[in-house]
Parts: C-alpha cells; sequence; structure tokens
C-alpha cells in the first residue's frame, strides 16, 4: 500500500539502539529515541534526505545539524521547562509548539528545518 518500513541497530559508544525509518505519500520519518549523542559519517549518510525526525532532546541539536531534516519534533523529554530551557539555548529558525497534531505531506516541507513540539 506504499508505506516501507527500514529498521537499523546502530552503535553509539558501545550501546545499540534501534533506528526506525517509515515512507508513506513520499514522505520519510525517522525515529532516533536512544541516541545520545552525534553519528558517525557511515550513520548520517543512511540517514540522509529523511523528511522528518523524531528526536531525542539531550541530543537533538546535534543530530538536526548533522541530518538537516525539514522537520525535527523534540522527544525525550518529561516538563516543559526542559522544551522552553533548550528553545533558549539553542536558537532555531522556526519553531511551532504545543500542537496537538502535525499534518505535513510531501508538498508541504518547509525548506528549513523546523523544529516542533507536540502536547503531550
Amino acid at each position: 500500500s506504499g508505506v516501507g518500513i527500514i529498521a537499523n541497530s546502530i552503535e553509539v559508544k558501545g550501546t545499540k539502539t534501534l533506528v526506525s525509518i517509515i515512507t508513506a505519500d513520499g514522505v520519510s520519518i525517522a525515529f532516533l529515541d536512544g541516541i545520545s549523542e552525534g553519528l558517525t559519517d557511515a550513520q548520517i549518510e543512511k540517514l540522509s534526505g529523511v523528511d522528518i525526525i523524531a528526536v531525542p532532546i539531550a541530543s537533538a541539536n546535534t543530530l538536526i545539524e548533522q541530518i538537516q531534516p525539514s522537520v525535527a519534533i523534540l522527544i525525550g523529554y518529561e516538563r516543559k521547562e526542559e522544551v522552553d530551557q533548550f528553545l533558549t539555548a539553542n536558537k532555531f529558525e522556526t519553531v511551532k509548539r504545543d500542537l496537538d497534531k502535525l499534518k505535513i505531506d510531501e508538498n508541504n516541507l518547509p525548506e528549513n528545518t523546523e523544529v516542533v513540539v507536540l502536547n503531550a
């Protein structure tokens, strides 16, 4: 039905984690939970061209810079204050906050990375 799922185990500093990439309707989404720091060039190459990343806030700035997705969805935080501190420390051109849902298709992907914070 036009949906593809790729899952790869990658190792970052001796810890293995599963990275899933889902492609549907011309948009690819990578779920990067468990990645606590930057990636190697080979790992970045596997993620090149990914449109959206769901990225842990602890490593978000580095991973956004390395992958340069159209959209970065922040995950892996417990309190809104963590998001506030992260956004204050890292100035992104476009930030969308407190969204209940996010609808994206291949025709409306932003040119510059948008950082998105969804409501829990």
